[in-house]
């Protein structure tokens, strides 16, 4: 049986981001995405750059970094602090960050913006969309897992039942959307304000080819939000979701 979906009003949500990979032009440079910004500048004045840096691992020894970073592209943050428009060679993420509004909003202003995308820098063709949700749930301490979440670390036999710091992270496959999940739960410490942070992040994509002129990876990603919500209720407990209704 499927859990209940309800409409939480305060939602733990601290990020929710659309990303979409994109097969781009051979002629796109960082130039052009740069112009790009000057469409949008009214509504995200912050500007800064985004590069890819390549790390040396080798057994025994930190990472190092390699020479030659390059510039992928640009981020563009809204006047309020609250939206995050990465605009890359490969790609465009929107973020919302907290306080999360609705679906409605976020899917409405990133449509608009890949609309601008689209007329400004051309891609051929959408080579992945995921739609991702990451949680974050304060919690007094001390905590009891099991209280919260509905599928808690393992206690193992004979230790003390007692977590300073866990991460899970399993990927599940949806046959009947053709997509993947990664879901990640993980507890970190606590805050300053002594709580313990809990997250729970959400990240549901899909691999192929979609037409850059149509909606069909927009209803993808709207299944997507449907099937991440089903995620988060079956990962919490009823207690847990009594705080954010």
């Amino acid at each position: 049986m499927s859990p209940e979906v309800q409409h939480l009003k305060n939602a733990p949500i601290r990020e929710a981001l659309i990303d979409i990979h994109v097969k781009m032009p051979d002629d796109i440079t960082i130039e052009k995405i740069e112009e790009f910004g000057q469409r949008i500048k009214d509504d995200y004045p912050g500007v800064s750059k985004k590069w890819a840096t390549k790390f040396r691992i080798e057994p025994g020894s930190p990472p190092e970094r390699e020479e030659g970073s390059r510039q992928i592209g640009y981020g563009f943050l809204s006047k309020d602090h609250r939206q995050v428009l990465q605009v890359r060679l490969n790609g465009f993420t929107f973020s919302r960050l907290r306080p999360y509004e609705t679906w409605g909003k976020l899917r409405d202003e990133s449509k608009r913006l890949w609309s601008l995308f689209v007329e400004s820098l051309k891609p051929i063709t959408i080579e992945r969309v995921a739609c991702r949700f990451i949680n974050e749930l304060p919690l007094e301490m001390p905590i009891k897992l099991d209280e919260h979440i509905t599928s808690p670390p393992l206690q193992i036999k004979g230790l003390p039942d007692l977590l300073e710091k866990f991460l899970t992270r399993v990927v599940i496959p949806n046959e009947e959307l053709s997509a993947k999940t990664i879901i990640t739960q993980s507890f970190d410490g606590v805050d300053q304000e002594g709580k313990g942070v809990l997250i729970l992040d959400i990240d549901v994509f899909k691999e192929g080819s979609f037409a850059v002129d149509n909606d069909d990876a927009w209803d993808v990603l709207e299944s997507f939000h449907d099937y991440k919500n089903q995620i988060f209720f079956a990962s919490i407990t009823e207690h847990t979701m009594e705080k954010y209704k």
